[in-house]
């Protein structure tokens, strides 16, 4: 039954097995009834850091061990925690008779506190007999009336101590024999030794040096006699040289230190240093390591070279890949654009051929935002996701992405809370994950979205919470282990050079990490791929993806003044601007723009962000100093998301390059309004 007696609370590991103890087995008793001494001084041994024993009773013969954590060492590991309420003489009956109970026999009997200091003693405690050495104290417990209940006993253990001084006694012993033998070898080794030996006193100044000194720095030991050392030391190591100087003159002894030694003929060596102190000098070794030094340079050359050709090598496969996927970009814009200038009559065709080189502008647009995310550098905007809704809204364009060939079924949970995230990242990675799937399958087959809640308790890679789980699951070639250990590895890819970035999974892995869930892989070789994303769920309603766009056809009246350094976005602008109804003027840089101002009154203020001389921001804090009232619309393909946003603030939209004429007018409209 666990004992609550109030003096034994707290004390750790035996404060706890005191309270848990049986101790009717035991010749102490309940402690409810143990004399009012004994129960202080418990109290108090229990809370100390420093070796105490309580002893219950008055003969020595019958007294009680009690004692503390601090103690435990003491016990070993054969008497404790069996000692522990047992009778001392039967805990230690290797001492008892010849070495304690004289003592507590002057305690008990006499009423005298004892000392004994360095009490050497054999002792049975790990298993085997061990020499050991204690300085101990010994005094009695009364009671109020003067009755002794007991032995207060604080032990402090010195066995290591004396036995150094043991060992250093028997070294003592035979130094005399030994010191002519000694001084010959030293002396040997101080002729012969190829490393340099130094004597000198604390204020650096040398006074004795081996012959190695002359072979190794071309100085002779008249030379270098009663020199500071100092003076030798290359400037750039004087500083942390004295600095360890003055902890060997503190007694500290030098392992490892090393520096520069001067040369008669000039040049320097580099020096790795042993020192040790004594009352009056240091004494020193040194081991020339310049060629190591040398050689450690040259391995970090080597390694540089060989980081900076991994890096090539991987903005190789990232041009390859990139440069790939712009020109196809690239050809379907020019393609459609050339086709529009050839047969200009023809509106129908030309409309065709427009909404193609609009669809493949998008295509590049999507390409530098997956860069970007990759990067980081374009931050997750986090909102709510309804995800069953945007697989649904993807379906057509995941059907046209995969071909004829493979079939593509969807598995939604009707169950689903929003899943925090960013829509267009998220549309991305499901699309990204559908073409590595596609390619997975070259002769064809089954493709299965699906989405469902997860419960995570216990995870590596997840803290514990609700995670909305969205997979696309193939029947394609899989993956090998070493593969899927790589997969989200930057620039990857098991494509060919040109096929693809190996940016796809690195960057869905990525916006899943930034949003605060994992991605996971599960496949095997002819057997299929499926990988899942994870994300937080969220009880904040969803955002309507259907609904996101700003809906107003009217235009209101206003003056907008476009700010860009670039002449072609420039004029796209300002023809845009006029063509939809608004009174439009144009500044190529900041500084133009502020001297416009002069004649110019905006509503409306369409700014590049990143501009030479004077930034965006900064020409929109000018812009409202001047012009209170001002509506600025930043227009930015900069990567930094944080600066912008930090710059946009609440006061500002952010248009990003590439738009649509429509992403414009509804961008003015939306800060008019």
């Amino acid at each position: 039954m666990l004992n609550t007696a109030p003096f034994l609370a707290g004390g750790g590991e035996l404060g706890a097995l005191m309270r848990g103890k049986d101790w009717s087995q035991s010749p102490a008793g309940p402690p409810e009834v143990w004399p009012e001494a004994i129960k202080s001084t418990v109290a108090l041994c229990l809370g100390s850091s420093t070796p105490i024993i309580v002893w219950i009773g008055s003969r020595s013969d019958r007294l009680i061990q009690l004692y503390n954590d601090a103690y435990r060492p003491v016990m070993g590991a054969e008497k404790h925690p069996w000692g522990l309420g047992r009778l001392g003489a039967e805990v230690w009956p290797e001492i008892w008779r010849d070495i304690m109970t004289p003592i507590f026999d002057e305690v008990l009997l006499n009423g005298r506190s004892v000392r004994r200091d360095d009490q050497y003693m054999v002792l049975h405690r790990n298993g085997y007999p061990e020499e050991t050495w204690f300085t101990h104290y010994h005094s009695p417990l009364r009671e109020a009336d003067g009755t002794i209940v007991g032995v207060f006993t604080v032990v402090i253990e010195v066995s290591e101590q004396k036995r150094a001084e043991r060992a250093l006694r028997g070294l003592n012993e035979h130094l005399e024999a030994q010191v002519a033998a000694r001084t010959e070898d030293r002396d040997r080794m101080w002729r012969l030794s190829t490393d340099v030996m130094l004597v000198a006193d604390f204020d650096a100044r040398i006074v004795s040096v081996n012959p190695a000194w002359t072979a190794l720095f071309g100085w002779d030991e008249i030379e270098l006699l009663s020199r500071n050392f100092l003076d030798l030391v290359h400037p750039d190591d004087r500083e942390a040289t004295l600095a360890e100087t003055r902890k060997l003159e503190q007694g500290i002894t030098t392992m490892r230190f090393e520096n520069r030694y001067c040369q008669k003929d000039g040049g320097y060596r580099w020096i790795s240093w042993t020192a040790v102190p004594d009352e009056r000098f240091i004494h020193a070794v040194g081991r020339d390591i310049t060629a190591e030094k040398a050689a450690s340079i040259r391995l970090e050359e080597a390694q540089q070279a060989l980081r900076q050709a991994q890096k090539m090598e991987a903005v190789g496969q990232l041009t390859g890949g990139i440069a790939h996927d712009f020109n196809n970009v690239l050809q379907a814009v020019a393609g459609g654009l050339d086709l529009i200038r050839r047969k200009p009559t023809d509106p129908d065709r030309v409309r065709q051929w427009a909404e193609s080189s609009l669809e493949a502008a998008d295509r590049g647009a999507k390409l530098t935002a997956q860069l970007l995310a990759f990067s980081r550098a374009q931050k997750l905007e986090l909102k709510p996701v309804e995800i069953n809704n945007l697989v649904e809204r993807m379906k057509d364009l995941l059907g046209r992405t995969i071909g004829p060939d493979i079939r593509v079924n969807t598995v939604l949970s009707s169950e689903l809370s929003a899943a925090l995230g960013d829509a267009t990242q998220i549309e991305m990675a499901v699309l990204n994950l559908t073409i590595n799937a596609r390619d997975a399958m070259p002769a064809g087959g089954h493709l299965m979205i699906s989405t469902g809640r997860r419960i995570i308790k216990h995870a590596a890679d997840l803290s514990a919470g609700d995670y909305i789980e969205l997979s696309v699951e193939d029947t394609g070639t899989g993956m090998t282990p070493e593969v899927i250990e790589r997969a989200f590895d930057p620039f990857f890819t098991t494509k060919g050079v040109g096929q693809g970035t190996g940016l796809g999974l690195s960057q869905v892995y990525g916006m899943a990490r930034q949003a605060g869930g994992t991605v996971r892989i599960d496949s095997e070789v002819g057997r299929g791929t499926k990988v899942s994303i994870f994300l937080r769920a969220t009880s904040e309603q969803f955002e309507n993806l259907a609904a996101k766009t700003y809906t107003v056809d009217e235009i209101t009246p206003a003056r907008v003044l476009v700010v860009d350094d670039d002449i072609s976005v420039r004029r796209f602008l300002i023809e845009t601007l006029q063509a939809l109804g608004y009174a439009a003027h144009e500044a190529e840089n900041g500084r133009e723009a502020l001297r416009v101002l002069n004649d110019f009154r905006p509503d409306v203020a369409i700014v590049d962000f990143a501009m030479p001389d004077i930034n965006g921001a900064q020409v929109a804090r000018e812009i409202r100093a001047q012009r209170p009232g001002t509506e600025i619309v930043f227009a930015s393909g900069f990567s930094d998301t944080n600066a912008i946003e930090t710059a946009v603030g609440q006061q500002a939209v952010l248009l990003r390059k590439p738009f649509r004429i429509e992403d414009l007018r509804q961008a003015i409209e939306q800060v008019l309004h």
